[in-house]
C-alpha cells in the first residue's frame, strides 16, 4: 500500500470513528460530541481535506456568509469578547464537511442513523426508568444538557421513522419502530414543548404526505397512518400540552408574555442601528436593558431574544438578517430539485432544517451550539446520503490517485 493510499485509509477510519462517536455521544455528553467532531476533522485532513466538493456550493456559501457577518458584527461590538464567544457557537457548521464526506463514502450510510437511534433509545430507557423511580423528575433535574438530550430524542423519532420505511428486512423495520416509540415516549414524558411540538408536527406532516400519495404500497401507507396517530398521541401525552389545551386563549397569551416582551425589546434594539445593528456582542445586553427598563419587567430573565431573526437583526442589523435568510434558503435549495427530493437523504436533511428554522422562530437555535450540533449532524448525514456512494475500494483508489498525482509541467517551473 502506498503512502498516499495508507494515509487515506487511516483518515477514512478516523473520520468514521469520529462521526460515530459524535452521534452516540449526542444524548449524553457535549464533550464527547466535540471530540467526535475533532476526530472526524483530523481524519478529513488526512484524506486531503477536499479531494472533491462535499457540501453543495450554496450550502457552503450560506454558512460562510453567516459566519463572516457574525464575525464582523462581533468586532464592531463594544463587548468584542462576548461577540466572539457568540460567533464561536457556529462551530458545528464546520463539522458538517467531514461528516458529510464520510457518509457519502460509506458502504452503509444508514449505519449512523442506526447508531443515533440506538443511543437515543438507551437514553430514553434510562429516563423512563428514572421517572418510574422518581415521579417528580423534570428535565431540569437531569445531569446532562436537557436541550441537547431533548433534541437527540426528537431527531431519533425522525430517524426511526425513516429506517422503519427503508430498512431492508422486516425485523429491522420492527426494531426501528420500537426505537422511535421509546424515544417518543421519553420525549412526551420529559420533553420541552418546542422539540416535542416540532418532532410530532414534522412527523405528522411527513406521514400525511406519504398517506395521501397513492403511488405508495399499501403497507407503507399503513405505516404512515400509524405514524400520524402515534405523533398525535405523543404530543397529547405531554403534561404541558394538556395544560395548554385546558387554558383559555387569553390566559395562554398572558402566560406567553415573556416571549412577546423579548421580541419587542429586540425590535427596539434593532431600531437603534437598523443597518449594522448594535453588535452581536452587545445585542443581548441591550435587549435585557429594554426589558428591565422601558418595558417594565425588572425580574424577567432576558438572555436572548428567543428568535433567530430578531436576535440577528438586533446584533447585525439588516445585513445580518439578509445573511441569515440567505443561510436558511441555501440550506433548503439542494432539496428543491427533483434529484434532491427523490434522494434518500431528503427526509433527514429536511427534518433537521425544520428544527433549525421553524424552531428558530421561538428560540435562538443558531447561536447556541447545543441547538446547532444535532442539526449539523443530521443535515450532514442527509447530505452524505444525497449522492449514490461509489464502492468503497474504488473511492479510496480514486482519491489516492488524486492525492498522489504528479505535479503538472507549469507547477514544476
Amino acid at each position: 500500500m502506498t503512502t498516499a493510499s495508507g494515509r487515506l485509509a487511516t483518515g477514512t477510519r478516523l473520520r468514521a470513528a469520529g462521526l460515530l462517536l459524535a452521534v452516540v455521544a449526542l444524548p449524553w455528553s457535549g464533550g464527547g460530541v466535540s471530540a467526535g467532531f475533532g476526530l472526524a476533522f483530523v481524519g478529513h485532513l488526512l484524506c486531503g481535506w477536499r479531494p472533491r466538493p462535499v457540501l453543495p456550493r450554496m450550502v457552503v456559501a450560506g454558512c460562510v456568509a453567516l459566519a463572516a457577518l457574525f464575525l464582523a458584527s462581533s468586532l464592531w461590538s463594544q463587548d468584542v469578547a462576548r461577540g466572539l464567544k457568540e460567533t464561536k457557537g457556529l462551530w458545528p457548521l464546520l463539522g458538517m464537511v467531514p461528516c458529510a464526506a464520510q457518509v457519502r463514502r460509506s458502504a452503509r450510510p444508514r449505519l449512523y442513523l442506526w447508531a443515533w437511534l440506538a443511543s437515543a433509545a438507551a437514553a430514553a430507557l434510562w429516563l423512563l426508568a428514572w421517572k418510574a423511580l422518581d415521579p417528580e423528575l423534570v428535565s431540569r433535574d437531569l445531569p446532562v444538557n436537557r436541550w441537547r438530550l431533548n433534541l437527540a430524542l426528537a431527531h431519533a423519532l425522525g430517524s426511526g421513522a425513516l429506517l422503519s420505511l427503508h430498512a431492508d428486512r422486516a425485523p429491522a423495520r420492527a426494531v426501528a419502530c420500537v426505537g422511535a416509540l421509546v424515544a417518543g415516549a421519553a420525549l412526551a414524558l420529559l420533553g420541552e414543548r418546542a422539540p416535542l411540538f416540532l418532532a410530532t408536527g414534522v412527523l405528522g406532516l411527513a406521514a400525511l404526505v406519504l398517506l395521501l400519495d397513492r403511488r405508495q404500497p399499501t403497507g407503507r401507507r399503513g405505516l404512515a397512518l400509524a405514524a400520524l396517530a402515534i405523533s398525535a398521541v405523543i404530543a397529547l401525552a405531554n403534561p404541558a400540552t394538556r395544560a395548554l389545551l385546558q387554558r383559555a386563549p387569553s390566559e395562554t397569551i398572558a402566560r406567553e408574555d415573556h416571549r412577546m416582551t423579548l421580541w419587542t425589546a429586540a425590535w427596539k434594539t434593532w431600531e437603534q442601528a437598523p443597518l449594522l445593528g448594535t453588535g452581536i456582542g452587545d445585542a443581548s445586553a441591550d435587549i435585557e436593558a429594554f426589558v428591565h427598563g422601558p418595558l417594565g419587567h425588572p425580574d424577567m430573565p432576558a438572555v436572548h431574544a428567543h428568535s433567530n431573526l430578531l436576535q440577528t437583526m438586533a446584533g447585525a442589523g439588516v445585513l445580518g438578517a439578509a445573511a441569515y435568510l440567505f443561510f436558511v434558503a441555501a440550506l433548503l435549495a439542494p432539496w428543491l430539485t427533483r434529484a434532491g427530493r427523490c434522494s434518500p437523504g431528503a427526509f433527514p436533511a429536511l427534518w433537521a432544517w425544520s428544527f433549525l428554522v421553524v424552531g428558530g422562530l421561538i428560540e435562538c437555535t443558531v447561536l447556541q451550539s447545543y441547538f446547532l450540533t444535532p442539526f449539523a449532524l443530521l443535515y450532514a448525514i442527509g447530505t452524505g446520503m444525497r449522492e449514490t456512494a461509489a464502492p468503497r475500494g474504488a473511492t479510496l483508489a480514486a482519491d489516492a490517485r488524486r492525492v498522489a498525482r504528479p505535479p503538472r509541467m507549469e507547477e514544476r517551473g
